[in-house]
């Protein structure tokens, strides 16, 4: 598995380090730090990248902070959905009738 996290130094945090350490957990990782002002630039002199779906979906700090909070809850087991898949069943078949 890879993850890519795009982010200014100054967000570096200790929840940052918990949700790689959870998504990662029990495996050996490497970190590899890039300062993305020296990435490869496009023919107009401008810095490109890709940005994966990590990274947009990290890019705005509202999202951040809910998708943050939705790993913590999951790791602490709180605020979560129960989906019973056999209720899902009978309400299909309920409604093919």
């Amino acid at each position: 598995m890879q993850s890519v996290y795009r982010l200014h130094s100054d967000e570096l945090d200790e929840r940052l380090l918990n949700s790689i350490k959870l998504l990662f957990e029990d495996k050996m990782i490497e970190i590899k730090i890039t300062d993305v002002s020296s990435s490869a630039q496009n023919g107009n002199g401008h810095t490109k990248y890709e940005m994966d779906e990590t990274d947009y979906l990290l890019s705005s700090p509202a999202n951040r902070k809910h998708l943050l909070e939705a790993v913590e809850n999951v790791k602490n087991g709180t605020n979560l959905v129960v989906v019973n898949l056999a209720d899902l069943d009978n309400e299909k078949l309920d409604d093919e009738a």
